[in-house]
């Protein structure tokens, strides 16, 4: 059954479930993070792309929606939101909130002058 995201509350974890292509995070986005996630301080041995993904979208897509407030203005409630998103990762938001926040401070200082973790 498909979401209907024209009348969908975006305040609401479910309105993020997917970003529309050239969104916030399309593929080429994908492709940066799949690429780096293994590279990160915070990636967690173990753990896999399906486990990172989620988190990443979710940090995108949360900034594409606010793009002139601070990640900390939405940390608790993105963290009181996580389990409601993120479908099959098996991260528990202390170690997604991580890779949300990298993909966020991606999203504010854009794709070329984003500084590498």
């Amino acid at each position: 059954m498909a979401h209907d995201t024209k009348h969908a509350d975006k305040t609401r974890p479910e309105a993020f479930a997917g970003s529309a292509p050239g969104g916030a995070f399309d593929s080429a986005e994908g492709a940066f993070w799949r690429g780096q996630y293994e590279r990160e301080a915070y990636f967690q041995s173990g753990m896999t792309w399906d486990d990172y993904e989620p988190a990443y979208r979710y940090g995108y897509d949360w900034h594409h929606r606010y793009p002139d407030r601070k990640f900390e203005d939405f940390e608790h409630d993105m963290g009181n939101d996580w389990d409601k998103f993120k479908a099959k990762s098996r991260l528990k938001w202390e170690h997604a909130k991580h890779a949300v926040r990298a993909a966020w401070d991606r999203a504010v200082h854009g794709k070329k002058d984003a500084k590498q973790h």
